[in-house]
């Protein structure tokens, strides 16, 4: 893989040709892709970056997308925001995934969408949308992306914080279903508050005893979407849920001493699948020990251009629980 960089400040290297990337899966064979990009507007505040990546795997067929970038965080005549749109596309000539899936689908692709957008200092606007041709195609060619990224959920998020900094927030959720072959809670919509953590008790040194408070409560109408090759039917709900803790820590020597102790509630009415309202309650309480163990030796240079290097172990062990 060749990667072409591009520098704002110098604009050096103003070539179309971003990156060439070639190589080999046993799923998919060997591939190659050159991607194209080019900046719209002006090049030190530009619109967006634009790329065009093409190509194809051998033993699928030809494939490629278009991906949209931008980000004016520190915009002087435009809404405040950043995010990204990438589509891909594979025209898939083979039978069967190499999980054994198989899509039936000449075709198969993806549209994933992060983006978040300031609609005032204290207002913004979070926006995800993932939408895939079918149940495999996110395995079989972006597996990395399937194992680690986040949920590819797709909602909406409003996001109030009157403060800055400061310890109370609101928020608005709107997420619904966008995979049908997931099972999954749609917000329709949720309002949540939550106090994040409010000092009690301030250590008068490092490592000394702190306490704090944290709750979140949030409420709306809730639906439960399942697979579509499952037998059960989506129900909906009003539901309302609360969590309060108290959490302290304290330095105990060389170990790290930390716990909470706390009340959970939950409350669901109306649901339309027939089942009876539902009340639950319960005790928090947990504590957790972390033991941190390092090493550091004084390697220079080489390869890497060494300045030292730091070797570092983290031991904890964690009790936690709900109870009655």
């Amino acid at each position: 893989r060749v990667d072409f960089g591009v520098s704002k400040e110098t604009e050096a290297l103003t070539s179309p040709v971003k990156r060439i990337r070639t190589g080999r899966k046993s799923e998919v064979g060997r591939f190659g892709f050159v991607r194209l990009g080019t900046q719209v507007g002006d090049r030190k505040d530009p619109l967006f970056d634009v790329f065009l990546e093409v190509g194809g795997y051998l033993k699928r067929g030809w494939a490629g997308g278009v991906d949209l970038r931008w980000d004016h965080r520190e915009p002087e005549d435009r809404v405040k925001g950043f995010g990204r749109i990438e589509t891909w596309g594979v025209f898939d000539n083979s039978t069967f995934d190499s999980d054994g899936f198989r899509s039936g689908k000449d075709f198969r692709g993806r549209i994933t969408t992060e983006s978040r957008t300031w609609l005032r200092e204290d207002l913004y606007l979070d926006l995800e949308v993932n939408e895939f041709s079918d149940r495999g195609f996110n395995n079989e060619f972006f597996e990395r992306d399937d194992l680690h990224h986040k949920d590819r959920e797709s909602y909406a998020r409003l996001r109030y914080a009157p403060e800055r900094p400061g310890n109370v927030v609101g928020t608005l959720d709107l997420k619904w279903q966008q995979r049908p072959w997931f099972t999954e809670t749609a917000e329709l919509p949720q309002v949540g508050i939550w106090l994040l953590p409010a000092p009690l008790l301030v250590p008068q040194r490092r490592g000394g005893l702190s306490a704090d408070v944290t709750s979140v409560v949030k409420a709306g109408y809730l639906g439960r979407r399942f697979d579509e090759d499952t037998p059960f039917v989506d129900y909906e709900a009003w539901r309302m849920h609360t969590d309060t803790r108290l959490n302290a820590a304290v330095d105990v020597g060389d170990v790290r001493l930390s716990s909470y102790l706390g009340a959970s509630g939950t409350i669901y009415e109306e649901r339309t699948d027939g089942f009876d309202d539902l009340t639950r309650s319960a005790l928090l309480a947990g504590v957790r020990a972390n033991l941190q163990l390092h090493k550091a030796s004084s390697m220079q240079g080489g390869l890497f251009q060494l300045d030292g290097l730091r070797h570092i172990i983290d031991i904890d062990a964690e009790l936690a629980g709900r109870f009655w």
